[in-house]
């Protein structure tokens, strides 16, 4: 598997910048939509090389629940675009019989939504499409010391390169509020070894986010 090693902390300057224009353009011509709920996310595919044996990222940690938002623009009927960030938090299981501390995985990127079926009439059910890209936190991980004493470094803190590309259904019911739901497939570039236990060849990670939740519009 291909690994990225771009550093995410230009990324989150790149957002920034990208994303106060148009949060200001939106709010002075009031076409702000805002969006959130909960996110569950499993990990689908991504390891690394501990030694003697590869270790699947999905075997040391739990399926992930967390919040995610999104702010975005509408330039038409059709398309959106805005930046949105969410934060899940995945439990962790064991290495070698020793317990390995939660792992928190905070993606923030800018990215643009496409509602087909507004192009040909109104519509209080909206499917679309979107795509997005930016950066991904990784926060550091720790397990349990076989000589016991103080934890190892397993991962340690990292901003990694991360996109995704999702589908999902709207419903405006009000005319100021709706509901989604909707479907990502996201792609983070690989955290980085600890120092404190053997982490080689670190893959990046995909994962499947599944998000639900209320949509105001401003």
């Amino acid at each position: 598997m291909r690994r990225f090693r771009l550093d995410g902390r230009v990324l989150v300057i790149l957002i920034v910048f990208v994303a106060f224009p148009l949060v200001t353009m939106a709010v002075e011509r009031g076409d702000v939509i805002l969006s959130g709920g909960p996110v569950f996310t499993p990990i689908l595919d991504g390891g690394f090389s501990g030694g003697d044996e590869s270790v699947d990222y999905n075997d040391l940690f739990k399926n992930g629940w967390g919040l995610g938002m999104d702010g975005m623009f509408a330039l038409s009927k059709v398309f959106r675009v805005g930046f949105g960030f969410s934060a899940s938090i995945f439990r962790g299981d064991s290495l070698g019989g020793k317990d390995i501390t939660k792992w928190w995985v905070v993606p923030m990127m800018v990215g643009a939504e496409a509602f087909p079926l507004s192009a040909f009439k109104e519509t209080s059910f909206g499917p679309y499409v979107r795509v997005d890209i930016g950066t991904a936190l990784l926060s550091g991980v720790q397990v349990g010391n076989p000589e016991g004493g103080d934890k190892l470094k397993l991962f340690k803190t990292t901003a990694a390169f991360a996109s995704d590309v999702g589908a999902g259904l709207e419903w405006h019911f009000k005319k100021k509020w709706g509901c989604f739901g909707e479907v990502r497939y996201m792609f983070s570039g690989h955290p980085y070894g600890g120092g404190d236990v053997s982490v080689h060849d670190p893959e990046s990670i995909s994962f499947l986010p599944i998000r639900l939740g209320i949509t105001y519009y401003y």
